[in-house]
């Protein structure tokens, strides 16, 4: 059965997205860590929700940073305008994160998650339905598959949960309003998401 707990997160400023820490270290201390990119006063910084602040996310093209996402080495990718970004933690007892390199430019606008695979691939998710594999080696995209969506119907948030599946934030508006009137989370089964950069 499912279920839902809160979790305790000291964040001031404004909340852009969501990752989770799920490397050896983080559950050999019982659980997955969440992450926040939050926005506040102008700077963009990671909040450990088990810490006690946040740490500053240093950016190659200023602080237009709209997501994040992490693999299962502890590396942290972030979407900055049209490049993603891969970064590392500074040494202590500095704190924040600094960027390495691009791992991918050129990429859509529209991208409203992105997310890492087991493999190190990341995963990009747009609205229409559309969930680009790129490697996060080459920066080349390898495959690209559309999920059908209903009219009105966007993708709003998303993530991997395994290679080959991945959970949709489905949102759908009524009439010319545009007012939401359901979101529903779907579960997607691509296993050729988990071979595409092999």
């Amino acid at each position: 059965a499912a279920s839902a707990r809160p979790v305790e997160c000291n964040v001031t400023g404004t909340i852009l997205d969501l990752a989770v820490d799920c490397t050896a270290a983080s559950a050999a201390a019982g659980a997955c860590r969440p992450l926040v990119l939050v926005r506040s006063h102008g700077a963009v910084s990671v909040v450990e929700c088990a810490g006690d602040s946040g740490d500053p996310l240093l950016s190659e093209g200023g602080n237009d940073i709209r997501r994040i996402a992490t693999n299962f080495k502890g590396e942290l990718f972030t979407l900055e305008a049209d490049r993603v970004i891969q970064h590392t933690g500074l040494e202590p007892p500095a704190r924040g994160w600094k960027p390495l390199w691009p791992t991918a430019e050129g990429v859509a606008e529209d991208v409203v998650a992105l997310d890492a695979l087991e493999s190190g691939n990341l995963l990009l998710f747009r609205p229409a339905g559309l969930v680009d594999v790129v490697d996060a080696n080459s920066g080349e995209t390898c495959g690209t598959w559309a999920w059908p969506t209903a009219p009105r119907e966007t993708i709003t948030s998303a993530a991997s949960i395994e290679d080959g599946s991945a959970v949709l934030a489905l949102h759908r508006v009524a009439g010319k309003g545009g007012v939401a009137k359901t979101t529903s989370l779907v579960r997607i089964e691509l296993p050729a998401m988990a071979r595409a950069c092999a």
